[in-house]
């Protein structure tokens, strides 16, 4: 068998191996398309869950729990303060593995305009005023906290400060009436720091 004959029936059978490994990568998509990779995981972390918590200045939360590494925890949920509902997201570092641990919080949330009259009259049943009908606020928290717990359950206290804004409306319309003077102005943007706490639990899933 000549040189040539040779070359070509070499070419001939590196061709048919060829087809052949894509026929078999064709029947079988698993070895063209792989799965994507899982969610990675530290062990003795679950990843998600469900926190519920209530305190002052976000009222009573309900939130999704995401977390990706054992010591960041970010939340994004839900509430009411007994004026309107509002939205609220936040993160938090724990440091340590254990059942009983130190963390620091921090936390953004809102809460648009709501009728606050009801709840001023349960201190005072008569009490009125155009500012109270129009009452929301913005908030900010950074707070230190105790967990117990860490794999299924956690029970938290935070306790620090908290930045809440706002705006006061309708307070030209709350001046008293007798006065005959005239008065105009715009609605007034407030600002406060103020000591806040929460209390709550965590609930997780997954293996």
């Amino acid at each position: 068998m000549g040189k040539s004959a040779l070359i070509a029936l070499a070419t001939v059978a590196a061709l048919g191996a060829t087809l052949a490994g894509a026929a078999g990568a064709y029947a079988d998509p698993e070895a063209v398309y792989a799965a994507p990779p899982p969610w990675p995981t530290t062990p003795g972390v679950r990843h998600f869950g469900v926190m519920a918590d209530a305190g002052a200045p976000e009222g009573a939360q309900v939130s999704l729990v995401i977390r990706p590494v054992r010591a960041i925890r970010i939340h994004g949920g839900a509430g009411y303060n007994g004026i309107s509902n509002g939205l609220e997201g936040g993160i938090s570092l724990v440091p340590f593995r254990t059942w009983f641990t130190p963390t620091l919080n921090a936390d953004y949330g809102s809460f648009p305009d709501g009728d606050a009259t009801w709840l001023a009259r349960l201190a005072d049943p008569s009490a009125s005023s155009p500012i109270l009908r129009r009452v929301g606020y913005r908030f900010a928290n950074a707070r230190v906290g105790l967990e117990l717990g860490r794999k299924r359950a956690t029970f938290y206290i935070h306790a620090g400060i908290s930045h809440i804004t706002g705006t006061l409306h309708d307070a030209a319309a709350a001046l008293d009436n007798s006065t005959t003077v005239m008065v105009t102005t715009t609605d007034p943007r407030i600002e406060a720091w103020t000591v806040s706490a929460r209390v709550g639990l965590i609930l997780y899933f997954g293996p």
